[in-house]
């Protein structure tokens, strides 16, 4: 008899209804109130000079009596070099080494196939992280360490060093081809439980001229000799972490820091520096402006990042003169103008502005491409045009709007991205201003806005010094779009330079003349020098080939393989490298069941799970929404009232219909399930497509979609809900799959049990059918299998079979055997 496995969707057993008063902020554990495996994390850094080392250990423990996998959505700065690695697990330290991505991947799922623990950390964007750490044993705790580099930021009057901590969910709309960055969030969950905090210890080796503070955090505070200590714990991980201070600078100045590779290293012919430039401060000449403003009224932005905002761009628009341009653009589900053309900033219009400005309401997706095709028109001859970009960046499709960016921004406009709000998408908002040559701003709620308006004020006025020149016969290389120079402002540039050293030309043009400087570069023995100078070096030019990727379709496979390059080479995690550490030893049984466990984040301070769609705001339906599951795109989730969804306004002309006429979204719950669709006849695919097509939504492909299957080749698709049944009337038990193979010569499937005990026979082959209906048997490796015996809710069965490449672009799905071989289970893939 086939026992088939059918995909149906999660219901809501187990998960508490909100209260009615419950809103922002909510706590998480789990749906089901288990504790959750990440007992806290500390994050230590260095910080001086505009460069910061930060290291970041996260402690998780398993409480359970089988081995452990968690996976964890980990946010890190976006513009951080990942430069280290590892593990400790009972007092002994695993490193790890970049590997190409799917060849880490592969190396991971050999591991915890053979019982050896590990971790896999993968690059989903700039600034967000997919981490797995696999086989933990019952009863232990495992620490994650990760090493960063990264650059500081200069906000007026010295350096801000800011991590995040949390994820918000994206919005997801046809553009969004990866749902990978939805982070798990439930805010129904059990609140008993405490979430885990997070420590700080900083220091300052700077000479100061103000004392560190913080907009986020109360901070402690300790000079010492040499460098000043600052530090807070038990913090929540709902907001980033952000730290101020002031610093004196010389105008003028320049100065190099550089690093050689040890005789070993792939690049040892070269050195690398950090140019760090500081402009003369010189009175400027006014300069008509063409302003235009983008201001993000979407659903996420509902309460303070919206009225930060308003107030941000309130003060923009005041600092505004007569001889200015000035443009206003929402956009939510589309772009709406203020005014149908630009108008100068008399004082009778920027009234107005501000009019229109205060009675803004958030609601609607983010649809921001809609925004940005709307500033991108033509110039006024003569001015500048300045593009600001308000936003909380939560959407899912990065890559199209910074391939529109690319393709329309002209040469002598400049395009500035401010985030509002806790957990603001960086990877969107950093390589945007990267392209547009501006600066980003974060903006928290409740921040005082004046010192982001100055940063702002500064940049959308004229710089000091602009088309920027670096030669001479010390370089080798340097960044293809230089910034601007701004007064008081200092820049960092790194270079690739020759190790017998030479002299560097520095150029520019400033409104009164030409700006120079020249310095002698020395020579530099192999290994020696401040090594975070290459990881920064590395990681500032897999950014410059990220925008060309996104600018350049038909070059993306060079592009590629040159990102990949630079990530082995320099041991960096990128897009297309990733770093994975495997213990020597064998530390659990890989025969016996194991867990799985999607770490889940809170949810972000200040951001209303209303305005996100995953509650209503109604109190009659408080518990309208499950969890926002890893790998579901968060497309048009049911909405709150101020959306039209549930009693209130229509939608706006364009948008999306109501819930009530779409299908039930893939994690909608809270009824049954829909009833199941007919199932197109089978094609001739690749597994992986297959796989994907199985466990996650269809998305539509478009045409140089940098995450398409084909090019990525993901090896493990994670998601997915089946049911194992003695009849189609009768169910046993609910399964989660996840499909993962290796070197196509093993191919594994890992099985969750649901609510119910349930009897597992490993069999010694099982039959692969084919997609043109072949059926073929292949040995199942019992070494790699999980034994025989009874397995518990929540546990996790692996079936390990041996294929070859053949066998596996063909496979549509396999048929399990029990040992009697009086049954047999179907997986359909």
């Amino acid at each position: 008899m086939i026992l088939p496995i059918h995909p149906v969707f999660p219901q809501t057993s187990g998960v508490p209804a909100a209260p009615a008063n419950a809103s922002n902020g909510a706590r998480l554990v789990s749906t089901q109130g288990v504790e959750l495996p990440l007992e806290g994390a500390t994050l230590s850094a260095g910080a001086g000079g505009g460069i910061a080392r930060s290291v970041l250990r996260q402690t998780f423990r398993n409480t359970s009596e089988q081995a452990l996998e968690v996976t964890y959505l980990l946010p890190l700065p976006s513009d951080a070099a990942v430069s280290g690695y590892q593990f400790e697990l009972d007092g002994k330290r695993t490193r790890g080494v970049v590997e190409p991505k799917q060849q880490a991947r592969e190396r991971y799922e050999e591991a915890l196939m053979s019982g050896h623990s590990a971790a896999l950390l993968e690059q989903e964007r700039s600034a967000l992280f997919r981490q797995a750490i696999g086989n933990i044993p019952a009863g232990k705790s495992i620490e994650i360490e990760v090493e960063l580099d990264h650059p500081l930021s200069w906000v007026g009057d010295g350096w801000e060093y800011r991590f995040p901590t949390v994820v918000a969910p994206r919005y997801q709309n046809a553009e969004s081809h990866d749902a990978s960055c939805v982070a798990v969030i439930d805010p129904n969950a059990v609140r008993e439980a405490q979430p885990a905090r997070i420590e700080l210890r900083l220091t300052l080796s700077d000479r100061l001229t103000s004392a560190p503070r913080s907009p986020s955090h109360s901070l402690t505070s300790n000079p010492e000799q040499h460098a000043t200590c600052v530090h807070f714990e038990g913090a929540r991980l709902d907001r980033d972490v952000v730290v101020r201070w002031g610093v004196a600078l010389q105008h003028a100045s320049t100065h190099l820091e550089t690093y050689r590779p040890a005789e070993t290293h792939r690049h040892a012919a070269s050195q690398f520096g950090l140019l760090s430039l500081v402009p003369p401060l010189e009175a400027q000449a006014p300069v008509a402006r063409d302003l235009i403003v983008l201001l993000d009224t979407s659903g996420s932005m509902g309460g303070e990042p919206l009225a930060q905002a308003v107030r941000l761009v309130s003060a923009l628009v005041d600092s505004l003169g007569g001889e200015d341009q000035l443009e206003l653009i929402e956009f939510s589900w589309k772009a709406n103008r203020w005014q149908r053309k630009p108008v100068h900033a008399s004082d009778a219009n920027k009234q107005d502005a501000l009019r229109w400005l205060r009675s803004l309401q958030a609601s609607g997706g983010t649809e921001m491409r809609h925004g940005i095709e709307a500033a991108l028109a033509s110039l006024r001859e003569g001015a500048q045009r300045q593009v600001v970009l308000v936003t909380d960046g939560l959407i899912g499709s990065e890559q199209a709007i910074l391939q529109r960016l690319a393709d329309k921004l002209p040469q002598n406009c400049r395009f500035h991205s401010i985030g509002v709000g806790h957990g603001v998408n960086r990877a969107l908002l950093t390589p945007a201003a990267r392209a547009g040559r501006g600066v980003e701003i974060v903006v928290a709620p409740g921040e005082d806005t004046e010192p982001a308006l100055k940063r702002l004020l500064e940049r959308t006025s004229q710089p000091q010094v602009t088309d920027l020149e670096i030669w001479g016969s010390a370089l080798k290389s340097a960044p293809k779009r230089p910034p601007d120079l701004f007064a008081a402002s200092p820049a960092l540039i790194p270079l690739e330079l020759k190790p017998e050293g030479g002299t560097l030309h520095i150029r520019g043009v400033m409104a009164r003349g030409s700006y120079s400087q020249e310095l002698e570069v020395e020579a530099r023995q192999p290994g020696t020098g401040a090594e975070r100078v290459q990881a920064l070096f590395a990681r500032d030019r897999v950014e410059d080939l990220e925008l060309e990727f996104a600018a350049k379709p038909g070059q993306r496979t060079d592009l590629d393989r040159s990102i990949e390059r630079l990530g082995v080479d320099f041991q960096i995690a990128t897009r297309l490298t990733s770093w994975v550490a495997v213990s020597e030893e064998v530390t659990v049984d890989p025969t016996q069941a194991s867990r799985r466990v999607e770490q889940p984040h809170e949810l972000t301070a200040g951001l209303s799970a209303e305005g996100i769609g995953l509650r209503s705001m109604q109190p009659t339906r408080a518990s309208a929404m499950a969890p926002v599951a890893a790998g579901r795109p968060m497309m048009s989730a049911p909405a709150p009232a101020s959306m039209g969804y549930a009693g209130g306004a229509p939608p706006p002309p364009g948008a999306p219909p109501p819930p009530s006429a779409l299908p039930p979204p893939p994690f909608a719950v809270g009824g049954p399930p829909p009833p199941p669709q007919a199932a197109e006849a089978p094609k001739k695919r690749g597994l992986f497509e297959r796989a994907r097509d199985f466990f996650s939504p269809k998305q539509e492909a478009d045409e140089g979609d940098p995450f398409d299957a084909e090019e990525a080749a993901p090896i493990a698709v994670a998601g997915g809900m089946a049911t194992l049944s003695e009849s189609d009337e009768s169910p046993v038990l609910e399964a989660r799959g996840v499909i993962r193979l290796n070197n196509a010569k093993r191919f594994a499937i890992s099985i969750e049990f649901g609510q119910r005990e349930a009897h597992w026979a490993a069999p010694r082959r099982v039959t692969l059918i084919l997609a043109d209906g072949t059926a073929l048997e292949v040995e199942v490796e019992l070494e790699f299998t999980t034994a025989p015996g009874r397995l518990q809710p929540g546990t996790n069965l692996r079936l390990v079979c041996k294929l070859n490449e053949a066998i596996t672009q063909a496979v549509t799905r396999v048929i399990v055997p029990e040992t009697d071989d009086s049954e047999r289970w179907e997986i359909e893939l």
